[in-house]
């Protein structure tokens, strides 16, 4: 009996996806105000730090941008400023690289839940949907905020920004990832 509960046990631990979060590497459960909808959906492509492609269930895809945060650019430019004092544009790049790799590592061929709000409407300026991702119960996006790897994303309209501020001022006190990185 010993023998078989630890073949079980180490069954188990080979057929457990090695990818998976631990929670305490996240912030707390998600709480959600947000009255949208939410859809199960497979990650097929991460663009960046803050935008991704994904697989419906129907088969149908499409591409998110986060909603609340502002990962910095990879792609195109950072500007000077848009991170409050930080003006070391090299470093900015750096950590968008950074969280670009961090949003690879949790959510690349993961089946994650889109949390819409209404508040923000279903799409932005450059036709992506627009959305929230909850992995195994966390949010994502407040975990870019809480590592350091994105801003609050204030230009836009989001119902966590108020809880995401809090959590990004906490971060900036500290000195957390690109806050104690990159301030001149």
């Amino acid at each position: 009996m010993k023998y078989l509960l630890i073949l079980l046990i180490i069954t188990g631990l080979a057929c457990s996806d090695a990818r998976s979060l631990d929670n305490s590497s996240l912030p707390s459960p998600a709480r959600n105000e947000s009255t949208g909808e939410s859809s199960l959906v497979k990650i097929t492509r991460v663009i960046d730090g803050d935008t991704m492609d994904v697989r419906f269930k129907d088969g149908s895809t499409d591409r998110v941008r986060l909603l609340g945060v502002d990962t910095p650019e990879t792609n195109a430019k950072n500007k000077p400023d848009e991170y409050g004092d930080i003006t070391d544009l090299k470093c900015l790049t750096r950590w968008g690289n950074k969280s670009d790799d961090y949003a690879k590592k949790v959510l690349d061929g993961r089946e994650v839940l889109l949390v819409f709000d209404e508040e923000a409407g279903e799409r932005g300026y450059y036709g992506r949907l627009l959305a929230y991702i909850e992995i195994d119960g966390y949010d994502f996006n407040e975990s870019l905020i809480s590592r350091g790897y994105a801003r609050v994303y204030e230009e836009g309209t989001s119902s966590r920004e108020e809880r995401y501020l809090s959590e990004q001022n906490k971060v900036i006190s500290a000195g957390t990832g690109l806050w104690g990185d990159c301030i001149n």
